[in-house]
């Protein structure tokens, strides 16, 4: 968890709230949209949320205010410089604009590639979309978007400028699962498969099931599959 407000964190807080508009196809409703049920939420706020949570039917989210938060720095300089450039073009999409600029050769810039989480499992709490690039100092950035609206075609934010240590950082999603009794029984997430204390493939763990088990029982959390004590998560980032 961080500990101050970045100008990062305050510009991932506005994302996360921007409103991403509606549509009569969505099925979020009338507010059931992440930028709906985000409104009024400060950095603060995303930031006292759990890196990590189980949900009651087993399975695991991470939490995408800290996930942003952990491996991205907010670059104004080179943030102002997009908009002023998609300014200048306000019928193109976000998507192909991003694009367009990350491969802009006269600009110095070299595109890496793009990537939407949705495409891959994913245990983010809310769908991402951003373009790598390098720019004409051979800075690693990134332009990214936040998905905050119903259906995943559409609704995402504004694209901002951030930088970030490893082109592959935002593909990388790592987490903990572990009892809360006095035992070191744990597991790891990572990208797609648990993986024990050992570091060997964890196949039987299994939150879903767990999850069965405990509904089927009234324990009202999700047991341990060792001792049975209370499970809880965390994230971070592992690059």
């Amino acid at each position: 968890m961080i500990q101050t407000i970045t100008q990062t964190a305050e510009v991932i807080a506005g994302m996360l709230t921007e409103n991403t508009g509606r549509h009569i196809l969505d099925s979020g409703g009338n507010s059931g949209r992440h930028w709906q049920q985000q409104q009024g939420m400060t950095a603060a706020d995303f930031a006292a949320r759990p890196s990590a949570t189980i949900h009651e039917y087993g399975y695991l989210n991470i939490d995408l205010f800290h996930y942003l938060t952990d491996v991205l720095y907010y670059e104004p300089e080179a943030d102002a410089a997009f908009q002023e450039w998609a300014a200048a073009r306000p019928d193109d999409g976000w998507l192909q604009l991003m694009e367009e600029y990350a491969e802009d050769a006269e600009l110095g810039h070299e595109l890496k590639f793009t990537e939407n989480s949705y495409n891959h499992e994913s245990s983010l709490s809310q769908v991402i979309q951003y373009t790598v690039y390098l720019d004409h100092d051979q800075h690693l950035r990134v332009l990214l978007q936040i998905h905050g609206g119903a259906d995943v075609r559409g609704g995402y934010t504004r694209p901002r400028v951030f930088s970030m240590p490893e082109e592959y950082a935002l593909f990388t999603e790592y987490a903990t699962v572990r009892c809360t009794g006095e035992s070191e029984h744990s597991w790891d997430w990572s990208i797609s498969e648990w993986i024990d204390t050992e570091g060997r493939s964890a196949s039987d763990f299994d939150l879903y099931d767990i999850s069965e088990k405990a509904r089927a029982s009234e324990l009202g959390y999700l047991p341990c599959p060792e001792c049975g004590a209370k499970l809880e998560a965390w994230a971070s980032h592992c690059i």
